[in-house]
């Protein structure tokens, strides 16, 4: 069952993030160019629109798929005891993926900067763009 599970978030969620990967790398970002599995040109244009929730999800998501694997690489018996605890990570972030959460973000950042900016009197409250956001 556990090893079922590793293949899955093999194929389900890294391997897309590998893909990704490859298409920006390879500066397929209008097309995507034929692949040794494929036999034809896709005309579909690649979706890159990740904000910075769905983003830090995917950050978090890979780091925890990488110590499930580095955990049944090296030791079985830890393997079994933090294998339950990491894949309850991993769906949890993967709730993130989405990227839903980046408008309650950026609230709590105008929030945080409002109350760290001294008003002055008679002058109006400085709020946040979204270029206040913090970046990757």
């Amino acid at each position: 069952m556990r090893v079922e599970a590793v293949t899955q978030l093999l194929e389900n969620d890294l391997a897309p993030v590998i893909t990704d990967r490859n298409r920006l790398a390879h500066g397929q970002w209008t097309w995507q160019l034929k692949s040794r599995s494929e036999n034809v040109f896709s005309t579909d244009q690649a979706t890159f629109d990740y904000n910075y929730v769905a983003l830090r999800a995917r950050f978090h998501m890979l780091d925890f798929i990488g110590r499930v694997v580095n955990l049944l690489c090296v030791s079985e018996p830890t393997f079994d005891r933090d294998f339950d605890s990491l894949m309850h990570k991993i769906d949890q972030a993967k709730g993130d993926l989405d990227g839903s959460g980046y408008a309650a973000l950026a609230a709590q950042l105008r929030r945080s900067r409002r109350a760290h900016i001294p008003h002055r009197q008679g002058a109006p409250l400085a709020s946040a763009t979204t270029t206040d956001l913090p970046s990757l």
